[in-house]
């Protein structure tokens, strides 16, 4: 594994503003509390850890969507490549995609908020499609006309098109039935070696995670109660909740 840093995590604590019963500012909320780990370069890291523990918290945090209460975030693309901010992929990619727009029109977006001129947008969305595996025929369709594993596939090739080092994955396979994981899992596999992409994966699947990550954080009420090399932890994990996460998912 590369030793390079993509991302570093310091320190960092943060939440969301409650909204009272007039609809005005709530108290705020804190979720997270004292987070710290690094990311290097080309590893998958996985996240793992029960509904409300803080992870989409920790992702808008990265993203600069949020600031937080305390702590620092530091993105460090390579020299060679300074690239696009982190990219996300959600959950669900059914929401995430424009339902009223056509594959070609939701891959064309990006490419003109680059302003990426008309003559080179087409040879880079077919360049997308095909580092996705998708055929350039589903360019006329809308998301409704795609199934699970084609929407989540232009999600990840959208996000590629900012040309980023490093992609936020939150619970990306979740939505989606267990053969078409599997394809998911081995195309972020493959994009990972050939773009030399750094990735934060969420999941609260041990199994997904095992397969994938490189290492793992176990977050317990937005701390990080556990982190380590993907087999260390979860063969000989130390903390009781890592513990019972693990018989959990047997």
């Amino acid at each position: 594994m590369n030793t390079a840093p993509v991302l570093e995590v310091c320190g960092l604590s943060g939440g969301y503003r409650e909204k009272n019963v007039f609809g005005g500012r709530g108290k705020e909320q804190e979720v997270l509390h004292d987070v710290s780990f690094t990311l290097y370069r080309g590893e998958i890291l996985g996240l793992v850890g029960e509904s409300g523990t803080g992870k989409t918290t920790l992702c808008r945090l990265i993203l600069g969507l949020q600031p937080p209460s305390a702590g620092t975030v530091r993105i460090m693309p390579p020299p060679d490549r300074p690239g696009a901010p982190p990219q996300m992929i959600f959950q669900d990619p059914a929401s995430a995609l424009n339902p009223a727009f056509s594959v070609r029109r939701i891959l064309e977006e990006p490419l003109k908020l680059a302003k990426v001129p008309a003559a080179g947008r087409e040879a880079k969305i077919l360049e997308m499609l095909a580092l996705t595996g998708m055929d350039p025929e589903c360019l006329s369709r809308q998301p409704a006309q795609l199934s699970g594993g084609q929407r989540q596939r232009v999600c990840i090739a959208a996000a590629l098109l900012a040309e980023p080092t490093l992609l936020l994955a939150d619970e990306p396979v979740s939505a989606l039935d267990v053969t078409v994981q599997a394809q998911v899992l081995s195309l972020l596999r493959s994009l990972r070696q050939k773009l030399e992409l750094s990735m934060l994966f969420i999941s609260h699947d041990l199994g997904v995670v095992a397969r994938l990550c490189d290492r793992v954080l176990v977050m317990k009420d937005g701390r990080i109660v556990e982190q380590g090399e993907i087999g260390s932890v979860f063969q000989n994990p130390q903390h009781p909740y890592t513990q019972r996460l693990l018989a959990d998912s047997l």
